[in-house]
């Protein structure tokens, strides 16, 4: 049944669909293209953030500087595959802001294309441990604030390899995949309550990576080249775009939306 009430008090309100007035959001990967548009969506809803970065720390702070005053309740470094250090992030996140309405996950592990029998072991270890562990070692920490709050959403994104494997990305297809699954499942487990679970799954996305990418010479360029044309509409997607979905996920008009895989992919993958 549609909340008529709540509607009726938003229209009053001249709220819009992804208002975040007074509420705090933990992003991880704030850093980069997709997560520095998250902040840059919630910031510009009244919303508050909170976001890590890897190793760029410069564009952290030219982040923070251009968001709205007051928006910023702080930023550090974070490896996500560390859940010592992924719980000492949520709980200053937790102190800055007084609470953790959102989680989005925007982490993930820059690697070029390469077939898996050429691949190192090495590399998918890392993989592994940043786009699957990662995603739940945060789930693991923020949980029980959300619990407690009774309100929660926690948004990751990933890729549409996770659902239906790409050539030459094997490691992460793997952990990808794992991240759907995994909150497929989580999801059923907080049901009874105003937590939700979902997963963005982009395709092709002009971040610089994408660019670095297709300026190869080799297999990676090639195999993204013709992944681009394969695209339904002609062209990558823009980071704005992605985030616009989990920033959507991320929001109380949400809250009939879990344990979704939702593909922003200009309709490469259509399931």
């Amino acid at each position: 049944m549609i909340d008529s009430e709540n509607d009726a008090r938003n229209a009053q309100e001249g709220k819009t669909v992804g208002d975040f007035d007074g509420r705090a959001v933990l992003v991880t990967g704030g850093s980069g293209g997709i997560g520095a548009d998250v902040c840059r969506q919630v910031a510009e809803r009244g919303g508050r953030v909170w976001f890590t970065y890897n190793s760029r720390e410069e564009a952290a702070k030219s982040l923070a500087d251009e968001l709205p005053a007051g928006s910023v309740a702080g930023y550090g470094a974070l490896d996500v595959s560390d859940l010592g250090a992924v719980r000492a992030t949520v709980e200053a996140a937790h102190a800055a802001m007084g609470r953790i309405d959102a989680l989005v996950n925007t982490v993930g592990h820059l690697n070029h294309l390469t077939l898996f029998e050429d691949v190192d072991m090495e590399v998918v270890r890392r993989t592994i441990d940043i786009e699957l562990y990662g995603v739940i070692h945060l789930a693991k920490a923020v949980l029980p604030h959300m619990r407690a709050a009774g309100y929660g959403r926690i948004v990751t994104v990933g890729s549409d390899s996770g659902k239906v494997g790409s050539k030459a990305e094997a490691a992460s297809a793997a952990a990808r995949g794992g991240v759907i699954s995994f909150s497929k499942a989580l999801a059923r487990e907080v049901a009874d309550t105003d937590i939700c679970v979902n997963v963005v799954c982009p395709g092709p996305t002009d971040t610089g990576l994408l660019q670095e990418m297709l300026a190869d010479g080799g297999m990676s360029g090639k195999l993204m080249k013709a992944m681009v044309r394969a695209v339904p509409k002609r062209r990558p997607g823009r980071p704005a775009e992605v985030a616009a979905m989990a920033v959507f996920l991320a929001s109380e008009q949400a809250s009939y939306v879990t344990g979704q895989a939702i593909s922003v992919s200009g309709g490469l993958t259509m399931c």
